[in-house]
This record gives structure tokens, C-alpha cells and sequence, in this order.
């Protein structure tokens, strides 16, 4: 079905909306976390020139505002296989830098991709994002590491949760907050 263009911005909210409730619900809070063997953190940043390439072509693409988000969204969704099993930095990296891309889809499934790595790799940065201006960033974020069981981001979800008005976001940050109490009382 072809949309004016005074449908776009209708058919793209549309889109996001029911890409985000997909996440979330073909997520289980049950389902286990594979994890993933190790992980070294790379001292200094890795630049795009030292990623392979298709996750260099991938991050371009990703990153260029003239691409659209379907073509975004095709590509994540066929790159998160691939990077859900590759415990390499380039992989690590590429899911870190996209998790602040401007496409929430990008972004959320980004989020989503870390959760198998480990917790000494993703507590800085999904802490931050539990702080970031979108709430789809604020409630993944919340729900990886709890997932991950990663007690030492128990303060900051804590000092989150009195400020965090959504209750999309509550939610989850209430769900992680309390996977990690049972962590920590183990």
C-alpha cells in the first residue's frame, strides 16, 4: 500500500511502535542469556578504520541519516544473529557505538545485542543510557543488566527509579532491581 506523504510520519510512528512492543514481547524475561566466552575491552576506542568491513559498511549505513529506517531495520535485524554469536571487539564495539544511533530501532536492538556480553563490557555504558532522553533506551538498557545479573549497576537503576516517571521504564528498572537483590543475597 503506497501513503502520502501526510501518512509517512503516521506509517514511521506506526512502525517504531510495533517494533518496540515485537522487542519487548519476543524477549522473555525467562528465556536465558547465552554468554559469551570473553570479551577484552579495547583500551582506547576503536576507530571505524579498524573494524572489519561489513561491520564497517554496516556502521555506515546505520549511522547515515539518509538511509531509511526499514533499510536500518533490515540490516540490524541481519547483522544480530551474526553479532549475537561473534564475542570479538570489533562485534562488541559496532553493538556499543550503535546503541546511541539516532534510530531507536537501531538503537534498542543494539541494547538488546549486549546482553550476552559481559557485565564488566556493558555496565558503563547501559548505565548511561539508563539516564538517556528516550525511554525505549532507558527500559532496554534496564533490562539487559538485569538480565545479565550485573549487581554493580544496582545504584544506579536504584537512584533511577526515584526519578523515573514513566512506567514503562519503571517497570523494567523494577524487574532488574530485583533480579539483582536476589543476585547479591545469593
Amino acid at each position: 500500500m503506497l501513503l502520502s506523504a501526510r501518512h509517512a510520519p503516521d506509517a514511521a510512528v506506526a512502525t517504531v511502535m510495533l517494533v518496540t512492543v515485537t522487542l519487548f514481547a519476543c524477549h522473555s524475561d525467562d528465556a536465558p542469556v547465552k554468554q559469551l566466552s570473553h570479551y577484552a575491552p579495547s583500551p582506547h576506542p576503536v576507530s571505524t578504520a579498524d573494524l572489519p568491513p561489513k561491520y564497517r559498511d554496516a556502521l555506515a549505513s546505520l549511522e547515515r541519516d539518509d538511509t531509511a529506517e526499514e533499510a536500518k531495520l533490515a540490516l540490524i535485524q541481519e547483522l544480530a544473529q551474526e553479532l549475537a554469536g561473534d564475542d570479538s571487539g570489533a562485534a562488541t564495539d559496532l553493538l556499543l557505538r550503535s546503541t546511541s544511533n539516532p534510530s531507536i530501532l537501531v538503537s534498542m536492538a543494539s541494547i538488546k545485542g549486549l546482553g550476552a556480553r559481559p557485565c564488566s563490557v556493558i555496565v558503563d555504558p547501559l548505565e548511561a543510557l539508563v539516564d538517556d532522553s528516550e525511554w525505549q533506551r532507558r527500559a532496554w538498557a534496564a533490562k539487559i543488566l538485569g538480565d545479565r545479573h550485573c549487581p554493580e549497576a544496582l545504584r544506579k537503576l536504584t537512584d533511577r527509579l526515584q526519578h523515573e516517571r514513566d512506567t514503562r521504564v519503571r517497570d523494567r528498572l523494577e524487574a532488574a532491581i530485583k533480579a539483582l537483590n536476589e543476585e547479591v543475597q545469593r
